[in-house]
Parts: C-alpha cells; sequence; structure tokens
C-alpha cells in the first residue's frame, strides 16, 4: 500500500496509524516527503478507508501489479517505431515490447 503522511505528522501517531492496518514500513521514499510504501495486515479496502480517515495521512492508495494476459491485436503494431529497436548499435531506442509481445504469443 502506498501512503502519504502529512510531513508535521506525530511521529507517534504515524506509528499508530501503520499499526491500524497492521502494517510494516517496506520502503520509505526520500524524493516524496512522507511517502512510504506499507506491507498491510488487513484486507485493502478496509485499510483505505481507516488510512483515509487518519489526519496524519495525505492519501493512501494500493500499490497493484498488473501483467499482460495477451498480446495486442492491433494490425498495425509492426508499423510503431518507438516499440522495436532494428539495427541502431549505439543510443538505441524503442521499448522491447516487441520482444516481450512475441513471446506472449508464443507461449
Amino acid at each position: 500500500m502506498l501512503v502519504r503522511f502529512d510531513i508535521a505528522a506525530d511521529p507517534v501517531a504515524i506509528e499508530r496509524t501503520i499499526a491500524m492496518v497492521g502494517g510494516r514500513v517496506l520502503e520509505v521514499y526520500d524524493l516524496v516527503p512522507g511517502l512510504m510504501l506499507l506491507e498491510i495486515g488487513v484486507l485493502v479496502d478496509r485499510a483505505l478507508a481507516a488510512l483515509n480517515q487518519a489526519k496524519c495521512m495525505r492519501y493512501a492508495e494500493p500499490d497493484w501489479s498488473c501483467k499482460a494476459s495477451s498480446a495486442p491485436n492491433d494490425p498495425s503494431l509492426g508499423n510503431l517505431w518507438g516499440m522495436r529497436n532494428i539495427g541502431q548499435t549505439v543510443n538505441s531506442t524503442g521499448s522491447s515490447a516487441w520482444t516481450a509481445w512475441v513471446q506472449v504469443n508464443i507461449n
């Protein structure tokens, strides 16, 4: 769960809020003050409701992970220049998505 606490929040209030959802801090993101990744010990909906009610919170949101289940069916996929790097050996461009999609279709 991604959570962002108010930077002026009392550290004890932050600890209590994390404990309220059976949480454990996995990572603190220094680039965004107050942003943390939490492992939670309750259902996501329950954690969201509780965290977003806490006065020391700015926001809380799920940290979902997504995976493609199939390759795109776009007939123009081969014409998308940014999807594949062909021939460049310096400053290569492209996302290598083409290789991933080909493997999805093979597997």
